[in-house]
């Protein structure tokens, strides 16, 4: 992903770290307390270029995280569609799929309302990406062919119904959202997993089927999230530090749907998907996956023994982001929702 060094250049203004903190404290305290003052930070070149070099970079990892989750036949799929992100930004979730997916040649089109975060996108697609196919706009432009959204924390600004529509009408064959990890923002994407379900689209992640969510059938103060951990450069850790706001540990809602036709697309042979690292104890880790049974999703508590591992295999399950997908053997039940288990270690190759 992209360090600060290569970012700073590319700054709609030529900013000092002491300049960048403060818009960026700014900024931080707009998305938690002020929501109210937003506009006008977007309104703010210093502060458009301060989210660049933070925000930008950081959130770059969480599609890279979910692209990793993804069978290799979908992201063929994802190579072959015209690309849209809405509410992209400087760029961010279009910048990771080129650097994921390896995609010089895709085509790509980034909406915002945002004047200058669209001139602070551009700039950065012009000395970075110079070679790709990419359209920065105000409103989605009519694209022949495939076409796949991705919704980067819109979806939670704009609500289902809105995002539904633009869903229907764009004919999308593939969706992506990441959205903000906290309980509202489940709820809404709650009911934006049922409308897309009902307009004839399977869900590819993060749950394993259709079904109903557990959380929300059964009425749990809860919510289904996951959680990227990464190591950051450390020109963003330095800033990171000086704010005093945690990006090596990255809560966050992800989910990626398929129209139905194409969901045989989904190959992964895995069951369960592990949805919360509950507890780290001295024999053991304590996780809460979901599985498929018949036609509902459950959410069952998984031990995993220590014993099975070597220290370092410890120390990456340790450090390891919620969200993947594994196998396991059911070596006790404790219980009918808790299960002993001895995990497969295809997942190391994950971490």
């Amino acid at each position: 992903m992209l360090p600060l060094s290569k970012i700073q250049p590319c700054l709609l203004e030529d900013l000092s770290e002491t300049e960048i903190v403060k818009c960026l404290k700014d900024l931080s305290d707009g998305f938690t307390k002020s929501r109210h003052k937003i506009d006008d930070l977007y309104a703010s070149r210093k502060h458009i270029s301060s989210y660049a070099s933070f925000y930008l970079p950081t959130n770059m990892y969480k599609m890279e995280f979910l692209l990793s989750q993804l069978p290799e036949k979908v992201l063929e799929q994802l190579r072959g569609s015209t690309i849209i992100e809405v509410g992209t930004g400087p760029g961010t979730y279009i910048f990771a799929l080129i650097e994921a997916l390896k995609c010089q040649m895709c085509s790509f089109v980034g909406v915002d309302h945002s004047p200058l975060m669209l001139e602070q996108a551009k700039k950065l697609h012009d000395s970075l990406y110079p070679c790709s196919d990419i359209t920065w706009r105000a409103d989605i432009p009519k694209v022949d062919g495939e076409k796949t959204l991705v919704f980067g924390n819109s979806l939670n600004e704009m609500g289902h119904y809105s995002a539904l529509k633009l869903v229907k009408n764009n004919k999308a064959k593939i969706v992506i959202c990441i959205e903000p990890g906290t309980k509202d923002s489940f709820e809404n994407m709650g009911q934006f997993r049922e409308g897309m379900i009902k307009d004839g689209y399977q869900i590819l992640y993060p749950c394993t089927s259709n079904g109903p969510c557990p959380i929300i059938k059964d009425k749990k103060d809860d919510w289904c999230h996951q959680v990227v951990r990464t190591k950051l450069d450390e020109s963003i850790e330095r800033l990171s530090q000086m704010i005093k706001l945690d990006r090596k540990t990255m809560p966050a809602i992800f989910h990626v749907y398929i129209r139905n036709e194409f969901a045989a697309l989904n190959d992964s042979s895995a069951k369960y998907r592990i949805v919360r690292t509950v507890k780290n104890i001295k024999h053991a880790f304590l996780w809460d996956i979901c599985l498929t049974e018949g036609d509902d999703n459950k959410i069952v508590r998984i031990e995993v023994m220590k014993k099975d591992f070597k220290k370092k295999e410890v120390k990456l399950l340790e450090a390891m982001s919620t969200g993947h997908l594994i196998d396991f053997e059911i070596t006790k039940k404790l219980s009918a929702d808790k299960w002993r288990v001895k995990l497969s270690h295809s997942i190391l190759d994950l971490l």
